[in-house]
């Protein structure tokens, strides 16, 4: 959003680039499923505070079930799909240091959790058959 407003401000002379920020600070909003109107940038910033909340809630939910090790893989992971989802939205080029960071996180996460390893084990193990007495 405010990549958008500073991309749209850029093109704009002084006087028109203050207009387009009262428009953005006043243009009301009808929020769909609450029915109320509200200026634009309330409805970002309220947006935005409900979406942290939940994520920092789902962290502090994670750190009590699993290893500080694992919450900061997941997290690392959250935000790489975020950058994702940024990349595709904004329509930015995915070069080939975005290829390569996305091999390293994906060879990260196989690592720490030992997909290989039991891989391997499960297929060197021969299977063992029940022997009735």
């Amino acid at each position: 959003m405010s990549a958008k407003q500073v991309t749209y401000q850029s093109s704009l002379s002084e006087n028109e680039g203050f207009q387009a920020f009262t428009w953005w600070l006043l243009e009301l909003y009808q929020v769909p499923v609450v029915g109320v109107a509200m200026p634009i940038m309330w409805f970002y910033l309220l947006t935005n505070v409900i979406t942290q909340y939940v994520c920092i809630w789902g962290v502090l939910i994670l750190t009590t079930e699993c290893t500080s090790l694992a919450v900061t893989l997941i997290v690392t992971l959250r935000k790489f799909v975020s950058l994702i989802i940024s990349i595709l939205y904004f329509q930015n080029p995915f070069t080939v240091c975005h290829w390569l960071d996305t091999l390293f996180v994906f060879i990260g996460t196989l690592m720490y959790k030992e997909v290989w390893n039991n891989l391997g084990i499960t297929r060197s193990q021969p299977q063992k058959e029940d022997k009735k007495n």
